[in-house]
C-alpha cells in the first residue's frame, strides 16, 4: 500500500512539476525513477534519460596511470604515460568529457548553475569509492582559483563538488581548500595548445603551509581533465612540499 501510495505521489509530481535537463532543455522527471547503481546514476537528479543514457562513464580498458579509457582491448599503459612520467601517480574521472556530460560541467562552470554542484558531486563521490576508495588517499584539495576568478564566478566549481557543499557521502578523507592556493593570474585554459597550457600555468600554483601536505597522499580534485596541464603544476609544488602521492579525480576528462 504504502509502495503504491509513493509511486502514485511520484507519477502526480512528474507530471504537475516537471523539470527541464540541463543539457537538452527537455522536460524529466521531477523524481527519477532509481537507476543502476553505478557511478553516473547521481546524474539523474539533472539529466533527461535520453541524455544519461548518451554519457559515457570511464571505465576499463583505460591507462592504469593517466586512466585515459580505450574504446576496446585490455588495461595498458598509453603511449604518452610510457614515455615520460605526468608528473602525477594516478588520474581519474568520472566520464568522458563529451555530449550531454560535457553540456552539463559548462551549465555549472560556465552559467554558474552552482545547484549541479550535488548531483555532479555525488557522481564523483561514486568515481573516488570506484577508483579509490577507503584508506588510499589522507586528504582532498581542489584545484584552486586565482582570487580575481573566484570573485567573478562566485565560486571555486572544483570545492563545490567536495562536501559538505555537494552532500555526497562515501569521502572518508578530511578537505583541505587552503593547502593549495594559486598565486598567478593566468589566461583561461580554453583554446590553448597543450604547449601554451603548461606555459601558461608556469609558476601559477603555491603550497603556502608545507605541513599540510608533507608525507601525505593527496587527492586533487577538479572539473575537466584536457591535457593534464593543470594537475601537472598542481602536482609539482605539492611533490616539492614533501607530499607522498598526488592522485587526480576530475568530474570529466577527454577520452579516446
Amino acid at each position: 500500500m504504502a509502495r503504491a501510495a509513493s509511486a502514485a505521489v511520484s507519477a502526480l509530481a512528474d507530471l504537475l512539476y516537471p523539470e527541464p535537463c540541463c543539457a537538452c532543455g527537455g522536460l524529466r522527471p521531477a523524481r527519477p525513477a532509481p537507476g543502476k547503481k553505478e557511478v553516473l546514476s547521481p546524474l539523474s537528479a539533472c539529466l533527461c534519460p535520453r541524455c544519461l543514457d548518451l554519457c559515457l562513464a570511464v571505465e576499463p580498458p583505460m591507462c592504469p596511470v593517466c586512466g585515459v579509457p580505450y574504446a576496446a582491448g585490455v588495461n595498458h599503459v598509453c603511449s604518452a604515460c610510457s614515455q615520460a612520467s605526468p608528473g602525477f601517480t594516478t588520474a581519474r574521472a568520472v566520464g568522458v568529457y563529451a555530449g550531454p556530460l560535457r553540456r552539463a560541467v559548462h551549465e555549472y562552470k560556465y552559467r554558474m548553475h552552482r545547484g549541479l554542484a550535488r548531483p555532479l558531486g555525488r557522481a564523483l563521490a561514486n568515481a573516488y569509492q570506484a577508483f579509490y576508495g577507503p584508506g588510499t588517499n589522507d586528504l582532498a584539495i581542489p584545484v584552486p582559483l586565482h582570487v580575481s576568478r573566484l570573485r567573478y564566478r562566485g565560486f571555486n566549481q572544483a570545492f563545490l563538488l567536495l562536501p559538505p557543499h555537494s552532500g555526497a557521502r562515501g569521502w572518508d578523507i578530511p578537505v583541505q581548500p587552503r593547502a593549495l592556493v594559486r598565486v598567478k593570474r593566468t589566461k583561461t585554459q580554453l583554446g590553448l595548445s597543450a604547449r601554451e597550457r603548461v606555459q601558461n600555468l608556469k609558476g601559477a600554483f603555491a603550497v603556502p603551509d608545507p605541513a599540510l601536505v608533507k608525507g601525505k597522499r593527496v587527492l586533487l580534485v577538479d572539473d575537466v581533465y584536457t591535457t593534464g596541464a593543470t594537475a601537472r603544476a598542481c602536482a609539482k609544488v605539492l611533490f616539492a612540499a614533501g607530499a607522498q602521492e598526488v592522485n587526480v579525480l576530475t568530474l570529466a576528462r577527454v577520452g579516446w
